[in-house]
């Protein structure tokens, strides 16, 4: 990694780091893994844009599975239907 302490990310709480992003995505690799995600395997994320989107949405790949992006507008008929489709394996919600 070329530049861990430069800003990755700017939000409204503030700033993060390349260094902290990868830490966080590895992170949640780990227990995407844990939880017996497989390469190849398809998973549905759907939250507000956030950091924690990008570290999610990193940790994903890192796991070789496959990130499946829907809006966070999206009611629950329109992400089950999208799930469905995807056929994904888990689905990955923010519900705050």
């Amino acid at each position: 990694m070329y530049f861990p302490n430069r800003p990755a990310i700017s939000e409204n709480i503030g700033e993060i780091s390349y260094a902290y992003l990868n830490k966080q995505s590895n992170r949640i690799a780990t227990v995407l893994l844990k939880l017996g995600i497989a390469p190849g395997d398809h998973i549905a994320l759907s939250a507000p844009n956030s950091g924690n989107w990008v570290a999610f949405y990193f940790g994903v790949l890192k796991t070789g599975a496959v990130a499946v992006t829907h809006s966070s507008l999206l009611k629950r008929q329109e992400l089950e239907m999208s799930g469905s489709l995807a056929q994904t394996d888990i689905f990955l919600l923010w519900t705050g």
